[in-house]
């Protein structure tokens, strides 16, 4: 006669896990609230658990209901699963996303989705900078002019310096500035080009990249947050236009056309406006304009008549565009005799 019986169940077999999408899934930098979509089954002890894991922080779980009433402790089979990720629980930066997902056996298996930048900057309220002020000032200039304006080459890369402190007079160190850039030509997105930190009496400096004319302005936010920065300030680099011209013929008898031709030297494009001078005296006088084809070319042909004889004239283009970012330029003149 058996008095005792014990049955001792040994199951060592992990469940199965495919990543099938979500928010994190080919992602690279995130920040707040993301999930992952997954398929999980196990068919001995059943799906139990699913955890992601960010470098060494656990920021998601699930932790399924299990009946113990069968064979399978758990449900064997989890598909269309989504496992909401709290980023903020792990510190800014690079980290490798693990998903691990385990049976009612403690049998794990684990996919890794590589390696993932968390961006969710400082937390609410988080001071910038020591001495930190909402009512801060914050003033910016072209260093070698100390002026808000100066008129550059095309390529040059000039540096900007400025200061920021607080109501009443001292330095904000350690304080980060964004800076912007606005190009100058209707319809021109602002963009941050870079930013830039305090030093312990408050100055920055910043050297700009190579562009055509545009609006910098740096900004300043004293606790992060907030709804708008404490502060901001502006200036501008002008860079002018530079364009080609000839003329072909440069002699010409009357009725006999001739062709000016050029091209946009920078940032060439299509449909820019270029008006078509001709001296007259000392003053330069708009005759024609013409637009900018492919590549930034124009083209544009005119006829003396025969009152024109015996005469040397004067031609030179102007580009002056709304839609174009650089200041007003002219080509150099070109001169035509009509014979």
């Amino acid at each position: 006669m058996v008095h005792k019986n014990r049955l001792h169940l040994d199951e060592s077999a992990p469940p199965a896990l495919t990543v099938t999408g979500g928010t994190l899934a080919g992602a690279r930098v995130v920040s707040g609230a993301q999930n992952i979509a997954f398929d999980a089954a196990d068919a001995d002890s059943g799906v139990a658990s699913a955890t992601a894991e960010l470098g060494s922080t656990v920021v998601g779980t699930i932790a399924y209901p299990c009946a113990h009433d069968d064979w399978s402790a758990c449900q064997r089979s989890r598909p269309g699963q989504l496992l909401a990720v709290d980023t903020t629980k792990a510190p800014d930066g690079p980290h490798e996303l693990r998903l691990t997902v385990r049976d009612a056996a403690n049998n794990a298996v684990t996919r890794s989705l590589g390696a993932i930048t968390i961006a969710n900057g400082p937390p609410a309220g988080s001071p910038n900078g020591a001495n930190p002020d909402r009512r801060a000032k914050l003033t910016v200039r072209h260093a070698t002019t100390n002026a808000r304006s100066r008129t550059l080459r095309y390529g040059s890369q000039p540096t900007i310096r400025g200061r920021l402190v607080n109501a009443a007079g001292r330095p904000i160190s350690a304080a980060t500035i964004v800076v912007h850039q606005r190009r100058q030509a209707a319809g021109a997105r602002t963009t941050q080009a870079a930013t830039v930190q305090t030093a312990a009496n408050g100055t920055f400096s910043r050297k700009l990249g190579r562009g055509p004319s545009r609006t910098v302005t740096v900004a300043y936010t004293a606790f992060s947050g907030d709804d708008a920065p404490a502060t901001r300030a502006s200036l501008r680099t002008v860079v002018r236009a530079l364009v080609s011209a000839q003329v072909t013929p440069r002699s010409v008898r009357p009725a006999r056309p001739i062709t000016l031709t050029g091209r946009l030297r920078l940032l060439p494009r299509e449909g820019i406006e270029v008006k078509i001078q001709a001296q007259d005296g000392r003053r330069w006088r708009t005759i024609d304009d013409v637009r900018t084809a492919r590549r930034g070319t124009f083209r544009w042909t005119y006829r003396f008549r025969s009152s024109g004889s015996g005469r040397r004239y004067a031609f030179r283009v102007r580009v002056a565009s709304p839609l174009y970012p650089f200041a007003s330029g002219n080509s150099k003149p070109v001169f035509v005799r009509v014979r």
